[in-house]
């Protein structure tokens, strides 16, 4: 009788430790099995800061297939991006075809909201590091943007968890 509830208790404990692993994962990133072998990972926004603005970033990943990013900033003047430009010390990821989903007055300004896609193939190397840097290009212009703290360790665990099988 003690055997069985050794072996229910190890079970119990197999069980439940790939649960505590995966809940943490949801706060960060949301995981949908689209096909057999293609995975829908939807990775929840990222703050990015610049002196004066905030960025928000969010992810949509098709494994094999291609990966759209949606960011979005607020303004105190609606303008057009030129361009984007990604960062990081193993990579560096120009935009320059997106789309402007819309623009919507704010407690805080205009906020800009834009989507663009690449190809999945960059997000092994992009989420590599947490050292980000975005630069977003208008009218002559740039505004740098740093990820927060929060970001920075959300970055890392969804490299862990995502990409370093």
């Amino acid at each position: 009788m003690r055997k069985h509830k050794v072996i229910y208790f190890i079970l119990f404990c197999v069980i439940l430790l790939p649960t505590g692993i995966y809940s943490q994962s949801k706060k960060y990133a949301v995981n949908a099995e689209r096909e057999e072998s293609n995975y829908l990972h939807y990775i929840k926004p990222l703050q990015f800061k610049s002196k004066s603005q905030d960025l928000w970033v969010d992810f949509t990943i098709l494994l094999k297939d291609t990966t759209i990013i949606k960011f979005s900033t607020t303004n105190k003047e609606r303008y057009f991006i030129d361009s984007m430009l990604v960062k990081t010390p193993h990579k560096k990821l120009s935009i320059t075809q997106y789309k402007k989903r819309f623009y919507k007055l704010d407690k805080k300004g205009i906020e800009s909201r834009y989507i663009t896609s690449i190809s999945s193939s960059h997000n092994n190397t992009l989420f590599k590091d947490n050292n980000w840097q975005i630069i977003l290009f208008y009218k002559g212009n740039r505004s740098i943007y740093y990820p927060t703290a929060k970001s920075q360790k959300r970055i890392e665990f969804i490299n862990r968890d995502l990409f370093e099988y």
